[in-house]
């Protein structure tokens, strides 16, 4: 039902004048009998109630398309800029200090992914992603760990 009334309120700027109104039910019989049938009601002996079925909906589903939220610039963006677009930082000492520091890391398939001590590969994350997982430690079942020091090594 909400859909429609979205449809309604969106059509609503096409007419010079839009008005709604209240019918009651005594008024609309062919309504009543509608609602009726709709939820399986008896209706009256000897009435005939006309159904049409529809073979598509009369409002479309609508087209979701997956966009790519512009991020604020964080740590991770100069690294992403080099490994991916291979764009340096204009201060030349700045940029050496990037190439130096991202032999660490690799970007694939849109991730940035960091090499530990034991070399295994880390995935970084962006400070929203980092938030969620920080709050899913310390709130799940880790959350009453007696290990503290342990559990943030």
């Amino acid at each position: 039902m909400a859909k429609y009334l979205t449809h309604v309120q969106s059509l609503k700027s096409v007419f010079q004048v839009f008005r709604v109104l209240k019918v009651p039910r005594e008024e609309n019989t062919r309504a009543d009998q509608l609602s009726k049938l709709a939820t399986t009601e008896e209706l009256e002996k000897n009435q005939t109630v006309l159904v049409d079925y529809l073979d598509n909906p009369t409002i479309s589903e609508m087209d979701v398309m997956d966009i790519e939220l512009l991020q604020e610039p964080n740590w991770m963006t100069q690294f992403i800029s080099w490994l991916r677009d291979g764009i340096f930082p204009e201060d030349p000492e700045e940029a050496r200090r990037l190439v130096y520091r991202s032999n660490r890391y690799q970007f694939h398939e849109g991730i940035l992914y960091k090499r530990s001590f034991y070399f295994l590969w880390l995935r970084c994350l962006k400070p929203q992603e980092a938030y969620f997982a920080l709050r899913e430690v310390h709130e799940g079942v880790c959350g009453n760990h007696t290990g503290g020091k342990t559990l943030c090594r």
